[in-house]
């Protein structure tokens, strides 16, 4: 029964190119998690890079709010309890979803080489 169970998850992920969840950043006041997650959907196509935004309650919902694919790995950071700032290499390659507002949260893109004193 377990091995059967096993295979079906294992089939399920391979089907739906499973993600995974490479940081999570709770907000400065604990309201909401920010999570940067990796989608590798096989040898012969790129990573795929997701963002997303939930409020921290048990039930909450989780909005993808950024994806993109041909870009170095991105990062996510608060700067403010409702700032949230995600840095990509190059803020105009391949991006798929670019929210700018999620909520009450605020959502900023920039670029290391385009921010002044990094």
């Amino acid at each position: 029964m377990i091995a059967r169970f096993s295979i079906l998850v294992v089939l399920l992920c391979v089907s739906m190119a499973c993600s995974t969840v490479v940081v999570e950043e709770p907000s400065p006041d604990g309201r909401y998690l920010a999570s940067l997650s990796a989608n590798n959907t096989g040898a012969t196509t790129s990573m795929m890079w997701f963002a997303t935004l939930r409020k921290t309650h048990f039930l909450a919902t989780e909005s993808t709010i950024f994806s993109a694919e041909h870009l170095d790995r991105p990062s996510i950071r608060w700067s403010g309890p409702r700032q949230l700032v995600i840095e990509v290499s190059v803020l105009d390659k391949d991006i798929g979803i670019r929210e700018t507002k999620w909520s009450d949260v605020s959502i900023r893109y920039v670029s290391p080489a385009r921010e002044p004193g990094r």
